[in-house]
């Protein structure tokens, strides 16, 4: 077994610790021995398990990367005794079928309250996606409660996400 540093009162500087863990990582070596002896502060054997994967760094390796900085949601008030049919229309809804949506949601307020959230990889997804989303839209109409009658049946809003 060779060690880089088998002197055993002796430690690596910080600057030699830097190189055997990255930036934010834990070194395997304390960097000053403990209190007043002179024996290392850990055995060589010992070693102090890396960080969890980074997720980004493996969705960029497998080309999936992506930023999601866009959303959208729309808020639904269903007629009352329609809340099934609801249902079973929202979930024929499906993500992969619209290019660049990432994750779509369905809320139940209570009450015949219902929320949509679409996440988007950008604006422009959504706005490729706009007149699917509006077909989609339609086979829900049926029922849907008006709002309010400013908003009519839904109460939509997207825009940037600020954060995650």
């Amino acid at each position: 077994l060779s060690l880089p540093y088998p002197e055993e009162n002796t430690l690596p500087s910080p600057e030699k610790i830097g190189m055997f863990c990255a930036a934010g990582e834990v070194p395997e070596w304390f960097k000053g021995l403990v209190l007043k002896t002179s024996v290392r502060a850990s055995v060589p054997w010992v070693r102090i398990p890396p960080s969890p994967p980074n997720i980004y760094f493996y969705q960029v390796l497998k080309g999936v990367c992506f930023m999601a900085n866009f959303a959208s949601s729309v808020r639904f008030q269903v007629k009352t005794g329609q809340e099934n049919a609801f249902l079973e229309a929202v979930k024929k809804f499906d993500a992969s079928q619209h290019h660049g949506c990432i994750s779509h949601q369905v809320i139940d307020a209570g009450n015949g309250r219902f929320q949509s959230n679409v996440v988007w990889e950008n604006e422009d997804a959504i706005a490729a996606a706009r007149p699917n989303l509006i077909k989609f839209l339609d086979t829900l109409r049926p029922t849907l409660a008006e709002i309010s009658p400013e908003l009519g049946v839904t109460d939509p809003i997207s825009g940037t996400i600020v954060k995650e």
